[in-house]
């Protein structure tokens, strides 16, 4: 794995380490507080980005959808908080990588002071990614660890995934939206051509500058087409487009019952 530092950190840093995907209320409630707590301790807040997602190495794409590429969530991160964002690259290899591993790799690129660690989250299976294991490294490395109360229930969060990932698969973008609080975003394709994995047909979208522009004055009508390679993909509409949110899909209903 190799890691990439976007801003500039002139501190010792807080971090919270997720993959972003969705960013959801709950992404920005986060990092509000990573924020603020940050500037009480004069630190600096650190998302730590984990690139491409963990479920996307392990299941592939036929069997997961991103709902922001890379580009988009580095930019939401620091828009809404984020100091600056170490993007962990990863590699099939890397999954069964233990804690210490994933932790060297950040503190060769950052000093870090506290750590904050989701209520059931851990970095990899067995005592090498348990919370105990994490705690050691930290205990023997000097930074503070801070274990997140729960916001959700597993229930909730397994509910959350499938539906957006229910939603993107049919097409039904709307309903992707309403669970997510914000739309899909993307960036421009340096190919010219956006591949997703999303239901075959057309889709809404609103032609953005950066991702978190209020609000946008026109809304383009898109193709989700076939190609010859098996991938389904749009022509990007114009090289003067930087980035697309998607409103709405060819589908407005989902097969699917959230608990919230």
């Amino acid at each position: 794995m190799k890691a990439i530092t976007h801003g500039k950190l002139d501190r010792p840093s807080v971090a919270f380490v997720g993959t972003w995907d969705p960013f959801t209320r709950d992404s920005r409630e986060l990092l509000a507080k990573l924020h603020s707590h940050a500037q009480a301790n004069s630190l600096a807040a650190l998302a730590v980005l984990l690139d491409p997602p963990i479920p996307l190495l392990v299941h592939g794409h036929y069997l997961w959808r991103e709902y922001n590429d890379t580009k988009t969530r580095i930019e939401l991160l620091r828009a809404f908080g984020a100091d600056a964002v170490l993007q962990v690259v990863f590699k099939h290899r890397d999954i069964n990588s233990r804690a210490n591993t994933f932790l060297k790799t950040i503190q060769n690129h950052v000093e870090l002071a506290e750590l904050w660690i989701g209520a059931r989250q851990s970095f990899g299976r067995g005592y090498g990614g348990s919370l105990l294991s994490v705690q050691d490294i930290a205990d023997k490395s000097g930074f503070l660890l801070t274990r997140l109360p729960e916001v959700r229930t597993l229930p909730e969060i397994r509910a959350l995934v499938a539906g957006v990932q229910a939603s993107l698969a049919s097409g039904s973008i709307s309903k992707a939206v309403a669970l997510a609080g914000m739309p899909p975003i993307k960036s421009r394709p340096d190919c010219g051509k956006l591949y997703l994995n999303w239901a075959i047909g057309r889709y809404s979208a609103v032609p953005l500058e950066h991702p978190t522009q209020a609000k946008a004055t026109v809304s383009l009508e898109l193709e989700l087409q076939h190609s010859e390679s098996g991938m389904s993909f749009i022509q990007w509409p114009s090289p003067n487009i930087s980035y697309l949110a998607f409103t709405d899909g060819p589908n407005a209903i989902v097969d699917f019952n959230p608990l919230f």
